[in-house]
């Protein structure tokens, strides 16, 4: 029964982990070929027995985990270096660090793919038209060891099998056959079950597969809403309040109202070392990239090309202005330089500035006004 249409395979049923153990040394000295063992239980010695080399699954991941880097490391650095690049900071458009996280995920989402493609081709669980028709036996797994024997071709003796099962001690022995099965019909099916959810129309989703993640179980913020007052679900904030954690800035962006700002506001945030260390922090994360890290308007990002000196911190003009003034330009920016109040919160801006006031302390040059 050798045909590769249809093969005859033999269950050959035993009663305890020792006969099974022996029964596939001996049959597999006989010359039979056995197709698979199943047991409740891992039995040792069962992979030599069955003559099964060392796995080689690893391979899988190592090889899905080289081609994940690599394909991260290439996109990322043709991404920023090539196809759009970006001066963020003046930092490089091939900075290890930034490319790491991305590096990361890539290889361990490959790794992982491969793992489970090698697992599942290892076990022979890949695709096929071969179906088996029928289990080795109904209790295979539960309390029965069961030996799968395959008729590979046509010098397979029957007789001998038997007597040679008979001689193991074998409690059953069942025959079952493996039927080919149309790939074709497979792939038709799946073809129409995916394309049952399309439609003609543009307008209509077809079947939804997954509902849940296609219609909005909230209210969305714009939609229509019988239930308030206004008729929409995005409601206005009542007046005269303000959000929790929010510190109104009421003056405009003119020059006056910068110098009202400097009459009216007060540096609250005492002279500390623990107070210069965090205006430190916030200074060399936010303002030192253009102000540079003296506050001589000698940024990284200055330069020719990119932007213009901006005004010296340490200036004459710059000591003279009040710390209001100075907490109003970055609440609201000035010139080419924007609002910083969403980056910086309203504390840090006075601790910045109390650490401007130190390198203003320690200038000797002033730098350009």
């Amino acid at each position: 029964m050798g045909s590769t249409e249809n093969k005859r395979y033999h269950a050959i049923v035993f009663d305890c982990p020792e006969q099974t153990l022996t029964g596939v040394r001996e049959l597999r000295k006989a010359g039979f070929i056995v197709d698979d063992v199943h047991t409740p239980f891992p039995i040792h010695g069962m992979p030599e027995a069955m003559g099964l080399r060392d796995t080689r699954l690893a391979y899988g991941p190592l090889v899905g985990g080289i081609v994940g880097l690599a394909f991260a490391i290439w996109l990322q650095i043709w991404t920023h270096s090539v196809s759009w690049p970006i001066n963020i900071g003046g930092k490089s458009m091939t900075a290890i660090p930034a490319i790491i996280p991305v590096s990361f995920e890539l290889t361990v989402l490959l790794a992982g793919i491969a793992t489970v493609v090698a697992l599942f081709w290892a076990c022979r669980l890949r695709p096929s038209t071969k179906i088996p028709t029928s289990q080795p036996h109904i209790r295979v797994n539960d309390d029965r060891f069961v030996v799968v024997v395959i008729e590979q071709d046509g010098s397979f003796l029957m007789s001998e099998f038997r007597a040679l099962t008979t001689e193991l001690g074998s409690a059953e022995l069942h025959e079952s056959w493996r039927s080919t099965w149309s790939l074709l019909l497979v792939v038709v099916i799946f073809s129409l079950t995916m394309f049952s959810g399309c439609r003609a129309s543009g307008d209509e989703p077809g079947y939804v597969v997954t509902p849940g993640m296609v219609t909005s179980v909230p209210w969305d913020p714009y939609e229509p809403n019988e239930l308030t007052s206004t008729g929409l679900t995005l409601l206005s904030p009542p007046e005269g309040t303000i959000p929790m954690g929010f510190t109104p800035h009421a003056y405009g962006v003119t020059p006056e109202e910068t110098a009202r700002a400097g009459r009216e506001l007060r540096n609250k945030v005492s002279n500390t070392p623990k107070e210069l260390a965090r205006g430190k922090w916030v200074y060399n994360t936010y303002c030192s990239l253009c102000h540079g890290p003296r506050g001589e308007g000698d940024g990284s990002v200055i330069g020719a090309g990119r932007f213009p000196n901006p005004a010296s911190l340490v200036a004459k003009r710059a000591k003279k202005l009040a710390d209001g003034s100075i907490y109003h330009i970055i609440t609201v920016g000035q010139g080419l330089m924007p609002s910083h109040a969403v980056q910086v919160a309203p504390t840090d801006r006075w601790r910045a500035i109390r650490y401007v006031r130190k390198l203003q302390t320690a200038s000797v040059g002033g730098g350009k006004p």
